[in-house]
């Protein structure tokens, strides 16, 4: 038998080893992977659009005008909740549904002339007109809720004009329709997209569960002119204004 000293010692070091497999196994266990599967449905229903024009180099260029819009997008998302983090792969919709609809019309001065004027008027267009790939992710840490981020990620090569009469249109103005026409469908664009979060523990708890929030954006935000927010981009402003609404049903 040894001293009561090495005795001591070995029960310390046989004690620290304990310790040192609890800490172990419970590290494994809070970095281990869970991965739970979702069909996500989202849409917006008569999300809404009016147009304007910033008034440069003058108040003489005008520009008026609205856009109608509904649209239905569907995703198969992986939510994997690891390292006490919570995220998704990007998923892109496999199904596009909606129409969207509008017309703007302005007006400009010419030297020595009377004021030209034109309009353009689009659609009904197809989601699929304006996106080919429309994504889907989650991310967050497992105790707090997790951000919803979603959006256009790739266009058509030629994506549609709007057909326009009268004068030439503003050589300022695109005559170029993008996906922004489906009011909405860019997670950053209403005002409330902060608050597009989901309590992290419902993916694990719940088998399905529905987000609806309201949103709105004014034609001086950055939302308003955007091209991503209102299918054409400065020097043409919207005020756009529909409700977010989407499914969650595990797979």
């Amino acid at each position: 038998m040894g001293s009561r000293g090495q005795r001591f010692a070995v029960v310390a070091l046989v004690g620290a080893l304990a310790l040192t497999g609890l800490a172990a196994a419970g590290s494994a266990q809070n970095s281990g992977k869970r991965t739970y599967k979702f069909l996500v449905i989202g849409k917006v229903v008569g999300g809404e659009q009016t147009y304007q024009r910033d008034p440069y180099p003058n108040e003489l260029y005008t520009l008026g005008g609205k856009d109608t819009s509904t649209w239905v997008l569907r995703w198969h998302v992986k939510v994997v909740f690891q390292n006490g983090m919570v995220y998704s792969p990007t998923a892109n919709a496999f199904s596009l549904a909606g129409s969207a609809k509008g017309e703007y019309h302005g007006s400009y001065p010419r030297a020595n002339r009377p004021p030209a004027s034109y309009q353009c008027n689009w659609g009904p267009l197809a989601p699929k007109d304006v996106a080919t790939k429309v994504q889907f992710y989650v991310t967050g840490e497992a105790t707090r809720s997790v951000a919803m981020l979603f959006g256009v990620r790739t266009e058509p090569g030629t994506l549609p004009k709007g057909t326009c009469t009268g004068n030439a249109v503003d050589p300022l103005v695109s005559t170029v329709v993008s996906g922004g026409v489906f009011t909405g469908v860019e997670h950053g664009c209403g005002n409330t997209s902060s608050k597009l979060r989901i309590p992290a523990k419902w993916f694990r708890q719940k088998q399905q569960f529905d987000l609806k929030l309201k949103f709105h954006w004014g034609p001086k935000s950055p939302a308003g002119r955007s091209r991503s927010c209102n299918g054409f981009g400065d020097p043409v402003l919207s005020g756009g204004a529909g409700t977010w609404q989407f499914h969650f049903r595990r797979m």
